[in-house]
């Protein structure tokens, strides 16, 4: 009835050591009796070490096994014996291995011999996610959230925009020490978001939007002493797809970017050598089990995955690979400060920004719970086509008189342009902007005319634009001047006949351009 460690821990350090050297443990000579019993107890946890040593098991091991297994993990020598047929050779070269590796233990009461296994290795499963039993699965029902948070489908795409329309006006700064924009840019930004922060809180959500930007190639950094991130010319291929589009590029590169992390990450062993990918795309297929609109408790979900899959991030085998023997010490124990916030917060930060889960918090605004939602659900099953927008208008604009433009169903190219020519006044249930002289100014200096303008609002109203609104754009477009300025050739002749005589030549006319003044004086003559 003891647990494995408790039986190791009666061995003396020699025999732990030869144990662990058979499981090719790697350097388990150099490690304390205490330390060893941790790791390989960790080792045999979920069934996914047990499953390893079982494999290099010759055929008959591997059956005595699993006929102890379904004795309750006990049988008599035998009795075993008498099952299979064996003779004392057989049974003993079909224990040997499994004795040696301490997966059964060899033992006498009285005058019987017994094999059996110890009682936390029986109940470990076989590897891979653990079916766990009805009653010993957590409670996943959530308590009422005292407050839940949401995102749009389209949220995330539009502050993405939104970023590249502020590129769009001057480039974008970033600080000497970490490259990062800078902080009254962050609260610039952030006002303008449709969901503003609290900075106070850090810029995890204006970072991730400066990542994506920069990892689709919409935004590239510039030489020079002061660090910059200015517009590539990528931004209108962007635009022309559709906010549906650009999620899906967003999630996709999400479940491959090694490059970005998620904050609980910064200060674990996973951080110095980050790859979330493979803990993505498992979270993902953990997600997709759970029915959709159905409310969950965080602490239930976590020890779902805690029961079933600890080794989320990265399996066993390649996290002694990669940190050695210590890294399994305490990983059970540890396993909900570090693995399961981090797990936590790919569900708080990416899946919530691209409005796939809904958060639920309580008083103190802790992660209490969340949900799947029907958009959410159609991003993580590229099968589901996602939920149409009921009741949508059939126009994306309205223009009013006093020169706000409402926003009345959101399309990528749509947003863009509305950006590049007109201020946002305010984000709410209708998001409004204004167009005014220095709005119009910029567009045009952008290379917007003012006919582009009109025509555009036109074609998103369904309607004239209003005779005030359309005059005014052309009169401020008409306040921009226009200067060429052309790379010329000085040449300085002694007499004004040589330079007629030049200008007339076949051969050299061809060199000369009358200035602007000079054609303007031969049309009035």
């Amino acid at each position: 009835e003891e647990p494995f460690p408790a039986l190791l821990d009666r061995l003396e350090q020699a025999e732990v050591q030869r144990i662990a050297a058979s499981w090719k443990l790697p350097d388990a000579g150099r490690y304390y009796k205490s330390e060893l019993v941790g790791v390989m107890s960790e080792f045999l946890a979920t069934g996914q070490g047990k499953a390893v040593l079982l494999s290099s098991q010759s055929p008959a091991s591997q059956q005595l096994f699993a006929y102890l297994e379904s004795e309750g993990g006990r049988a008599g020598a035998s009795q075993i014996k008498k099952h299979f047929e064996w003779g004392e050779r057989e049974f003993r070269a079909a224990s040997v291995g499994l004795i040696q590796r301490a997966l059964v233990w060899d033992v006498l009461e009285g005058e019987r011999r017994y094999l059996f296994i110890p009682s936390d290795v029986l109940k470990a499963g076989s590897g891979g996610p653990v079916k766990i039993a009805p009653y010993l699965q957590p409670k996943l029902d959530a308590p009422a959230p005292h407050t839940v948070q949401t995102r749009l489908p389209y949220e995330l795409t539009w502050d993405l925009l939104t970023l590249l329309g502020n590129a769009s006006q001057q480039e974008l700064q970033l600080t000497l020490q970490d490259t990062r924009i800078t902080k009254r840019l962050a609260k610039k930004l952030n006002e303008s978001f449709l969901q503003g922060e609290d900075l106070r809180a850090g810029t995890d959500y204006i970072d991730a939007v400066v990542h994506l930007a920069q990892s689709h190639g919409l935004l590239s950094a510039t030489g020079g002493e002061q660090p910059a991130l200015a517009l590539t010319s990528r931004v209108e291929q962007w635009a022309r797809q559709s906010f549906e589009a650009q999620r899906r590029s967003i999630f996709g590169l999400w479940q491959e970017d090694r490059k970005w992390t998620e904050p609980a990450t910064y200060g674990t062993i996973y951080w110095w050598n980050s790859d979330m990918t493979g803990a993505r795309k498992r979270l993902v297929s953990h997600l997709l089990q759970l029915p959709v609109g159905q409310g969950f408790s965080l602490e239930g979900f976590l020890r779902t995955i805690h029961l079933t899959e600890p080794f989320i991030i990265w399996s066993q085998d390649e996290l002694v690979r990669r940190y050695g023997l210590r890294a399994l010490q305490g990983f059970r124990s540890h396993w909900f400060d570090i693995e399961g916030r981090i797990v936590a917060d790919m569900l708080r930060t990416m899946l919530f920004w691209l409005g796939v889960v809904d958060i639920g918090k309580d008083k103190q605004k802790r992660f209490l719970s969340f949900r799947v939602t029907q958009h959410g659900a159609a991003l993580l099953d590229p099968t589901l086509l996602p939920p149409e927008h009921q009741g949508a208008p059939s126009r994306a604009l309205l223009v009013q008189p006093n020169f706000e433009v409402l926003v009345l169903h959101p399309e990528s190219q749509v947003v863009w342009n509305l950006l590049r020519f007109s201020d946002l006044v305010r984000h709410d249930r209708v998001s409004v902007y204004t167009i005014n002289k220095e709005s119009v100014l910029r567009a045009v200096e952008a290379g917007l005319s003012s006919s582009f303008i009109i025509e555009f609002l036109q074609e998103n109203t369904g309607k004239q634009v209003p005779q005030n609104v359309a005059q005014s754009i052309s009169d401020w477009a008409r306040l921009i001047r226009y200067a060429n300025v052309h790379r010329a050739t000085l040449i300085e002749v002694e007499d004004a006949t040589i330079m007629d005589e030049m200008v007339a030549s076949r051969k050299t006319r061809k060199y000369f351009k009358a200035s602007p003044w000079e054609l303007e004086d031969a049309e009035e003559e």
